[in-house]
């Protein structure tokens, strides 16, 4: 049985053996002691050059699953930023339309033609008419 960790307590017979620099290459930590191990040996370099692309894949994988997920979280934040702006645009809307109409009743009663105000809040074009005369608009 081969024992990793303990690897460092191999005899002398041990590490003469293939199995002691097969278990040094999964042990490795850097590239360049994979390297170094795999030198004189075809099986252990191609094994290594495996390893390598491997790896490679693995961290561009990681590397775009990092992107979309940075991608989709950004334009989540901007759909709830829209959708926020939106609400809050359509209530200052409608409080600056409830204001226009108190303006344009307080005009009409000032100038005697309290008797428009229902017209004004039934006929859009009579309303838009209104407030142009009176310098309310927008």
């Amino acid at each position: 049985m081969l024992c990793l960790p303990k690897i460092e307590n191999a005899t002398q017979a041990d590490r003469d053996s293939g199995l002691y620099r097969w278990a040094k290459v999964f042990k490795a930590t850097t590239w360049k002691e994979l390297i170094e191990l795999s030198k004189d040996n075809a099986v252990m370099e191609d094994t290594v050059v495996t390893i390598a692309q491997l790896s490679e894949d693995e961290r561009i994988r990681q590397q775009c699953q990092r992107y979309e997920k940075y991608e989709r979280d950004r334009l989540n934040a901007m759909n709830y930023s829209f959708e926020q702006g939106k609400k809050q645009g359509e209530q200052q809307g409608k409080k600056d339309g409830r204001e226009q109409i108190s303006r344009l009743c307080q005009k009409l009663q000032e100038h005697d033609h309290g008797n428009e105000i229902f017209q004004a809040l039934n006929d859009s074009e009579y309303l838009e008419r209104l407030l142009k005369e009176f310098g309310l608009e927008p």
